[in-house]
């Protein structure tokens, strides 16, 4: 039965990134995504027995950035992650973050893991674009 509700809460929790990826496709101001970043953060929240198994679907979809634009993936908006890091500020995740900025990336590149990473400060510089952080 326990294995059941992980399967429901993990594919539920699929669903809400696919949503904002599509989103993401279409709309063009952060103002409008911020009501799908929020699920995502509260979702993230409301489930803390399933932290360990969200952290990582979020490192896996992070892990899957690298090829995105080959694929052609409808992957969770880095900046979704950013906006929900900001609040959670899961160690896992930006252990992954700066794990996966330094094999990958070339140093100094402004990548989708900086993003996230950024969003870990107090003073991130996107914290403006939403109103949560305002």
């Amino acid at each position: 039965m326990g294995e059941a509700v992980n399967d429901q809460v993990l594919n539920a929790f699929e669903t809400l990134c696919t949503k904002a990826a599509e989103a993401d496709q279409v709309t063009l101001g952060e103002d409008e995504l911020e009501p799908l970043y929020e699920e995502v953060l509260e979702f993230l929240t409301s489930h803390p027995t399933h932290r360990a198994q969200l952290a990582q679907s979020l490192i896996d979809m992070m892990g899957k950035y690298r090829f995105s634009r080959e694929r052609r993936e409808k992957l969770l908006p880095s900046t979704a992650i950013a906006y929900a890091m900001h609040e959670l500020r899961w160690p896992e995740i930006l252990e992954f973050a700066q794990q996966e900025n330094q094999a990958f990336y070339a140093p100094k590149m402004e990548t989708l893991m900086n993003s996230i990473i950024a969003a870990y400060e107090d003073d991130w510089e996107n914290k403006d674009f939403y109103k949560r952080f305002r």
